[in-house]
């Protein structure tokens, strides 16, 4: 047994039948006494030599082995000396002080506690400046908004314009007037007014109001009689009458889009005159707006170019579509610090990595998915083309404002419930990016005002994503375009064209980044600790 232990015991032994506090003290000085000249038995020179702190053989502090005294003296040592002093009387006098959450010192050692790292790169000035490493990623998205003139609208200043002989035209009253003159039998003599309009449709009313005449009279209007008294080609038409009257007819029925050809006869037989009123009604007030939505575009969109889809009679462009290429990048945290030129890792283990990146995995693997696409294209044929895609093309009802393009603008909705099923498809296709936006064009028209009521998108969509990426890239590199709007060309590469691509200089990094956010690559150290594991297991079942 050692020898610290047998004391220890035979102490505990001695005072284990001690009946108070005293006794108990009286019982181990005691037996302490019978060590008191032990401790300079084993006392000697090499001893001395390998104690630390050691002072003398026979140190003051003896005395107090048996002496009541002790506590006399520390109470002096407290009073007297300096320490005592300011334990008993300096302290006491020092101002207090509040410590909060705010103090200084308190949030430098919050910024101490949140970045470490930092902190020791500062102290040690040997890996500079440390920070954690970002993984970012870009994605880029092509957009398009629209400006167009409100489809299904004439101006009023433009619906109406009057022309020819007219008395006065103050809106929506038109008036008439052959003056009064003589004749001979029944002299004839004739007024023209020109109404020209853009849109019948837009007219709510053309009323003949008042008639006044004598001695007889004919209105038409575009060669077709609308009111008259008397027969016009007679030789004698005196009626000695002037005759007036309120028709009320509403001649709209009669008008044309174009120029309306509105003919007075007047019939005289010694003196006479008419005049004819026309109650002419439409909005004319009616200012057509500017719709657009390429409102609230978001910082991240930059304008790459605009494009007229349509122009009206005069040749100025009523609608113009706005394209813009949107790039997002995403942020996101990695294991590793970067302290200057070196590595490290984030796990407080502090143990330098090796610089060694798996980029090269998500490239290699891109590589593959191309060549195991371009083998889905071996359909045996002479005219074979790799990597082909279909055309698809979405619409957008400016009419009815009923939009299936699910890349038209912005905060603006989708109609699903009226949408086709190709269109449905092209939606979903286009949340995986397996098309390319080829361009837009004007479908159908307003058959008068000549106005965009439908516009169309057309895209190229592919079966993958690395077919879409590679025909982009390809195209470009062999300087293919990609037909028209009303017309894509989503053909693939034929086995010529595939030859000379140079696969070495196209971007992949889109198809590198989904493959590495899916595929979990094992660490070199990672591998060669399992390797290492199963060695040892392995030489442990043949010990």
């Amino acid at each position: 047994m050692n020898k610290s232990l047998l004391i220890i015991f035979l102490l505990l032994t001695k005072i284990a039948f001690a009946t108070n506090l005293e006794e108990a003290r009286k019982q181990a000085l005691d037996f302490g006494s019978g060590f008191k000249e032990s401790a300079g038995q084993t006392i000697n020179e090499k001893n001395k030599l390998n104690t630390p702190g050691y002072v003398s053989d026979n140190p003051k502090e003896v005395k107090y082995y048996n002496d009541p005294q002790m506590q006399n003296d520390a109470e002096i040592e407290v009073k007297n000396s300096p320490q005592g002093k300011l334990l008993n009387e300096d302290i006491t006098k020092r101002p207090k002080i509040n410590l909060t959450l705010e103090d200084e010192f308190l949030k430098k050692s919050q910024v101490i506690e949140g970045n470490p790292n930092e902190v020791v790169a500062m102290l040690t000035g040997s890996y500079q400046e440390c920070k954690p490493i970002e993984l970012k990623r870009t994605t880029n998205e092509i957009k398009t908004c629209d400006e167009y003139e409100e489809t299904d609208c004439v101006d009023g200043k433009k619906l109406v314009q009057v022309s020819g002989n007219i008395s006065s035209w103050n809106f929506p009253y038109l008036v008439v007037d052959i003056s009064r003159r003589g004749g001979w039998g029944c002299s004839k003599y004739y007024s023209q007014t020109d109404i020209d309009i853009v849109d019948v449709s837009k007219i709510k009313d053309f009323i003949l109001q008042y008639v006044r005449w004598d001695d007889i009279i004919e209105i038409k209007v575009n060669d077709k009689v609308v009111y008259g008294y008397g027969n016009i080609n007679s030789g004698s038409c005196e009626y000695a009458t002037d005759f007036q009257t309120f028709p009320n007819v509403n001649l709209k029925p009669f008008l044309i889009n174009g120029k309306n050809k509105i003919f007075l006869t007047l019939g005289v037989a010694g003196m006479g005159n008419a005049t004819v009123k026309y109650y002419l009604n439409y909005e004319n007030q009616r200012i057509c707006q500017t719709i657009s939505n390429c409102k609230n575009i978001p910082s991240n969109c930059v304008l790459q170019f605009s494009k007229c889809l349509n122009n009206n009679s005069d040749n100025i462009c009523n609608y113009r579509q706005f394209n813009y290429l949107c790039s997002t990048t995403s942020v996101s945290a990695s294991t590793q610090i970067e302290c200057g030129s070196n590595i490290y890792c984030a796990n407080n283990q502090c143990e330098k990595t090796p610089q060694e990146s798996n980029q090269d995995f998500g490239v290699s693997m891109a590589y593959l998915s191309a060549i195991n696409e371009s083998a889905k294209d071996n359909n045996q044929q002479q005219d074979l083309k790799i990597f082909s895609g279909k055309g698809k093309n979405c619409s957008k009802d400016t009419l009815n404002y009923n939009n299936c393009c699910k890349d038209d603008g912005w905060g603006q909705a989708i109609a699903n419930t009226s949408c086709s099923a190709d269109e449905t498809e092209l939606m979903a296709m286009q949340e995986k990016k397996l098309c390319h936006y080829v361009g837009s064009y004007c479908s159908k028209k307003t058959p008068v005002i000549g106005k965009c009521m439908e516009n169309k998108k057309s895209y190229c969509c592919f079966n993958s994503k690395i077919s879409r990426v590679i025909m982009q890239q390809g195209k470009n590199q062999l300087g293919k375009d990609w037909g028209s709007p009303t017309n894509p060309d989503c053909s693939g590469f034929s086995a010529n064209e595939l030859a000379k691509l140079q696969f070495n200089k196209m971007d992949l990094s889109e198809i590198a980044s989904d493959i590495e956010s899916k595929v979990s690559i094992p660490n070199k150290s990672v591998i060669e600790g399992v390797v290492k594991k199963k060695m040892e297991a392995y030489e442990n079942n043949f010990d």
